[in-house]
């Protein structure tokens, strides 16, 4: 599936994203499902398990409530992550 989302003030997205590159989800994003991407830059709030093949980074504001497996991760201080990691090459 093929799609835009435009909204002026908050989204709130209840479901599973799955996306074959890279995946924004910016400081307003507020995501309750399974999120499976090849990279994902987090700024706003996921709430379920994430998925990365590649690299997931963590913004100051971010936060995420669920499992998290990827080859990298980088979490920048302030970021709330709550739930299990796996990260390495093996894991995804």
């Amino acid at each position: 599936m093929n799609s835009t989302i435009s909204r002026s003030n908050d989204l709130t997205f209840n479901g599973d994203i799955a996306a074959a590159g890279e995946l924004t989800l910016g400081p307003s994003a507020d995501i309750h499902g399974e999120v499976r991407a090849r990279s994902l830059k987090l700024a706003g709030k996921v709430r379920g398990n994430v998925f990365i093949d590649d690299t997931c980074k963590i913004f100051s504001n971010a936060v995420l409530i669920g499992d998290l497996e990827a080859n990298r991760l980088v979490l920048e201080e302030g970021a709330s992550f709550l739930g299990q990691s796996r990260v390495g090459p093996s894991q995804v």
